[in-house]
This record gives C-alpha cells, structure tokens and sequence, in this order.
C-alpha cells in the first residue's frame, strides 16, 4: 500500500498576560495510508456496467441482483426465471462497503420490481479487511434501507450467506449473521429472508461438494438451480 510521507509545520498563537503574541512553531511528520488502489480494484467491473447501460433504453426489470461474484456467476438467471426480466449487477469479490461506494453505478436508472441480494466478504477470515460482527450486520442493514428508501415499492431478497469448506474458519460468524438478517427480515414487511444455505448441505450439516466448484466457495449450476427454488418458495416475483 503507497505510503505519504508529510511534513506539516503547526503555528499555535498563544496570548500572553501583557497581550503580547507569541507563535511556537512544531513539526509533526505523520504517515498517510491511501486506501485508494484497493477501493478502485473492480473499477473495469463498474465502468463496464456504465458503459452497458448506455445501450439500455427501458430500465424497468421484474428483478435487479445484487451482490457479490455469487451473484456474477448466476449466468442461468434467464433459464431459471424465463418468464422474468432480470438484471446482474453482481461484480468481483465485493463487499457491501464497495457496493455502497459503487451503488449509484451498481443500480443506475434501473427501476426494479424485486431486488434479490446477496454479499458474504465484508468477513471472510482476513486479517486486515474484515469488520467486527456488529459491523456486519450494520452494513446490511444500512444496504437494506438505502435500497429501500430509493426503491420503495420493490421486495427486498435478502439471501443468507451459505456454508463452504473454503470458510470453515468463519462458520459460527454466519451462522450468527443468517440469524440476526432472519430476524431483521421479519421485523419489515419489505424484507424476505431466503434461506439458500439448507439446501447446499448434507444430512450432517456440512457444505455438500456436489454443489460447488472445485474453489470450494462458489456454487455450480445444479447449486444455483437449488437457489431459484429456494427464491420460487420464498414467493419471489408471484
């Protein structure tokens, strides 16, 4: 990470008890950590998101997906809602804190019927990236109502983040996160709570490889059939 070195010369006046100005002079050096290269990393994903919507000439969807790279990587989103107009806007490995520096370009002019979302990376067992458990929880909250107050008539998705081997380490932080976002979808009526998580597990409850590619993270395709049934239960869109 680029590090600024500045020096920034300080000049404190002080009053003195005959009236008389005194300047004392201090030099403080101080270091300046830019976050900005990592804040931009997916910039070619949002400037190509800009560039496509100049192409767009009607922004109403039945639904507009949000998220991270398991939204990105639903490409059969036209097989398993044929009957539906639905948007991707998933990028990169995003995090909700990049989604909200990036929303204006995530969302554009779309004006979405439904919105179906889903993120897991702002805690993904990094050691310098993760927040705490509270902060989690708050990001998805500040997400949810920023969604809907721009978007007041649409129901909100929200997926719950599923189990992989590739995360093991982070298991009870998710499970206290499905519990507290289930808790919260219930408390408003624009909210819906998806359980896509069950589904991708055994009979023991750990992630069933079957449903996931060889990164031991991502889903495949008979893992994102599970979630479309999973959003069909859940009344998505009826």
């Amino acid at each position: 990470m680029k590090k600024l070195i500045t020096t920034a010369a300080v000049a404190l006046a002080f009053l003195s008890a005959g009236a008389q100005n005194h300047a004392t002079h201090v030099t403080i050096d101080y270091t300046l950590n830019s976050d900005l290269p990592w804040i931009l990393r997916y910039d070619s994903q949002i400037q190509a998101f800009r560039e496509a919507d100049k192409e767009v000439t009607d922004f109403t969807c039945d639904a507009l997906f949000a998220g991270s790279s398991s939204i990105k990587l639903w490409s059969s989103l036209k097989e398993d809602f044929p009957e539906l107009k639905c948007v991707n806007r998933g990028y990169g490995g995003s995090m909700i804190r990049d989604i909200l520096y990036n929303y204006s370009a995530v969302f554009g002019k779309y004006q979405p019927a439904n919105i179906v979302f889903y993120c897991d990376n702002d805690i993904c067992g990094s050691k310098t990236r993760d927040v705490t458990m509270a902060e989690w929880f708050d990001l998805h909250r500040v997400i949810f109502q920023k969604m809907h107050a721009d978007y007041p008539e649409a129901q909100i998705y929200a997926l719950c983040v599923k189990y992989s081997d590739s995360r093991l380490a982070i298991r009870d932080k998710e499970a206290i996160l499905n519990l507290m976002l289930k808790e919260y979808c219930e408390q408003n009526d624009w909210m819906t709570y998806v359980d896509v998580n069950t589904p991708l597990l055994t009979a023991e409850g750990t992630p069933d490889p079957k449903y996931f590619r060889e990164d031991l993270m991502h889903i495949n395709r008979e893992g994102y059939k599970l979630w479309a049934k999973a959003l069909k239960e859940a009344g998505f869109c009826k």
